[in-house]
């Protein structure tokens, strides 16, 4: 533990003298693999969360969660999220961009999207995030509580909880501007959608499917699905 004159009981945390402690601060390169029933917790430095803790967090720094967090949780600096949150979470880190999210847009340029969250997302301008928006070959691995839009090579591999935006060429070698999304190459239909799919206009809405060369659905279909060549098909 960061400190030999604390510890935990029963995911409680105490000092020497039996007294709970309300916040602890975890020190650069710490792991936490400790269940933690605490107010605040700190990480620092490249501490990671491997746990479950409930209460409200702030990362900083390179540190992260690959654990579960009952509570809200602020990311600052660089750190960033691959777990699960049970809370709200805003996103004060440039993890994931070149500039923080704001004005209710979160883009991601540097690295993919992963973990879930089941409250809301908030930028660093505490502006209520409505739009994901992916670019360069990054992906969704994770669970996206709003509309998500799809640019350059992106690609979802997750849960769109809301509706998608295929504004990327990682499908079809070009942007699909009608009702017919074409899967060419090596692409993959993958993940889930609750939401609508539209074409890189936004607007019109993707309809039919059709799957050529080695392209493949691993995941179910909403809308009409056609299998040419040698596509592989392991959804519906």
């Amino acid at each position: 533990f960061p400190s030999h004159d604390i510890g935990v009981v029963g995911g409680i945390v105490y000092d020497l003298n039996l007294i709970p402690i309300t916040t602890v601060v975890f020190p650069d390169g710490f792991v936490n693999d400790y269940v933690l029933d605490i107010n605040n917790v700190v990480f620092d430095g490249t501490s990671v969360n491997l746990s479950t803790v409930n209460g409200t967090t702030t990362f900083n720094d390179d540190s992260y969660s690959s654990g579960t967090v009952n509570g809200n949780v602020l990311f600052n600096d660089a750190s960033y999220n691959e777990g699960a949150i049970l809370g709200n979470a805003t996103f004060n880190t440039t993890f994931y961009s070149s500039t923080t999210p704001q004005n209710g847009i979160f883009s991601l340029e540097n690295t993919g999207w992963a973990g879930s969250i089941t409250g809301n997302v908030y930028g660093s301008d505490n502006n209520l995030i409505t739009q994901y928006h992916f670019y360069y070959s990054t992906s969704n691995n994770g669970t996206t509580n709003a509309d998500s839009y799809f640019h350059d090579l992106s690609s979802n591999a997750g849960t769109i909880s809301g509706d998608m935006i295929i504004d990327t060429l990682y499908y079809s070698g070009s942007l699909p501007t009608t009702s017919t999304l074409t899967l060419t190459g090596s692409a993959m239909w993958r993940g889930s959608v609750s939401g609508d799919v539209f074409a890189s206009d936004g607007i019109t809405e993707i309809l039919n499917y059709v799957f050529t060369n080695s392209s493949s659905n691993q995941t179910t279909i909403t809308g009409n699905p056609s299998f040419f060549n040698t596509t592989i098909v392991t959804g519906k």
